[in-house]
């Protein structure tokens, strides 16, 4: 979260475990400063959570991005695709025509897409096509062979998708639909056929919902994907293709960049408006409210982070982790506090030692048991 700092800010970072509790009142103990042992311990369940998943863009022996560069000789931009050892040794770069990004690796084929500049429709947007390539086996590991290349997907509105072991879930709008919805689909890796998810429904601003680390692939729960658009979020059975809409209210279109949304065990938790918490299990037909707004806020009321002569406090959620049955809410706290201006002496001396409002800000580590 990219904040302004300004000179006069109060900015302290304070972590406490206090637990919450969702009908909105304090436990009434005393709060608890983690030690620098427990701060160790969260960063080392924090490197055990990223090392769960084996790297979407890798197999056993080696690891692929997408490399940009730009000649400004020519004034155009040029991608390559770069295959590293896992030590990350740069193994070859691949010069694919018009290539975008990467979608997945595994160990016989890497996937990726290509938006060709010089194919444009009706409305200026550019033909996306999906490709993989095989993963030849020689005798310092396995390399992309393109000229076995094989074109999966190939549209004008293609705007997100997600690659799994034997379908593709992608969306995509068609021509004369109205401007940003999209029809989400699944493409059979065995069959070569694409059918409609859910039917008819269009989706406007969806995007598939990703682990925090990007590159650990995108969120799952039970054989689940989730998928947000601009008020809902939805799961969907990945073998299946079946549905459900778990939480419809606020704007959510944020939440496919996975920061204010964490699995634990059985269950996902996260924020709709960065004010309050659900939890979806995987067989639930609907998320659970389980902390809502004026638990949050009776605990900062509570703490008194602007004590006396502090007003107007209110905290944000922009990032949630679990660790050792607790949930643990990283919370941006903002308040207006009364203070006596700096100034020099003389000034000081005219203006009487005037008070004036300043915006203050400060970041706190909440955490409630996780039942």
């Amino acid at each position: 979260m990219k904040r302004n700092w300004r000179r006069w800010f109060l900015v302290v970072l304070t972590v406490l475990s206090t637990g919450l509790t969702a009908c909105g009142q304090g436990t009434g103990g005393s709060l608890t400063a983690v030690s620098g042992g427990a701060g160790s311990g969260l960063r080392d369940e924090v490197k055990q959570q990223r090392d769960e998943y084996s790297s979407w863009f890798a197999n056993k022996e080696n690891a692929y991005e997408v490399l940009e560069t730009y000649d400004e000789k020519k004034d155009t931009d040029k991608n390559f695709l770069v295959q590293k050892k896992l030590d990350g040794t740069t193994v070859r770069r691949f010069y694919i025509k018009d290539l975008y990004q990467l979608n997945r690796v595994t160990d016989e084929w890497i996937y990726y897409c290509v938006y060709r500049e010089d194919d444009l429709d009706d409305d200026n947007c550019r033909l996306c096509e999906v490709w993989r390539a095989p993963a030849g086996k020689e005798t310092d590991g396995d390399h992309p062979v393109l000229e076995k290349k094989e074109l999966l997907l190939s549209m004008y509105h293609l705007t997100d998708l997600c690659v799994l072991d034997s379908y593709i879930y992608y969306l995509g709008g068609e021509d004369g639909v109205e401007d940003g919805k999209m029809t989400l689909y699944r493409y059979d890796l065995e069959t070569k056929r694409q059918i409609p998810v859910m039917g008819d429904k269009k989706l406007e601003e969806a995007a598939f919902v990703w682990r925090k680390q990007e590159e650990k692939g995108p969120l799952m729960l039970q054989g689940q994907l989730f998928l947000s658009d601009e008020d809902s979020l939805y799961s969907l059975k990945a073998d299946s293709g079946e549905w459900k809409q778990i939480y419809y209210g606020e704007d959510l279109s944020f939440l496919s960049s996975g920061s204010e949304i964490e699995r634990c065990g059985e269950n996902i938790y996260f924020s709709p408006d960065n004010k309050q918490i659900y939890r979806y299990g995987g067989m639930a037909e609907k998320a659970e409210r389980v902390i809502p707004k004026d638990a949050i806020q009776a605990k900062l009321e509570e703490i008194s982070l602007w004590g006396r002569k502090g007003h107007e406090g209110e905290g944000s959620i922009y990032g949630i982790m679990v660790y050792h049955g607790r949930l643990y809410l990283t919370v941006g706290v903002s308040w207006t506090q009364r203070m006596k201006l700096k100034l020099t002496e003389a000034a000081e001396a005219e203006e009487g030692g005037a008070e004036a409002d300043w915006r203050c800000s400060r970041t706190i580590l909440l955490s409630d048991v996780v039942s």
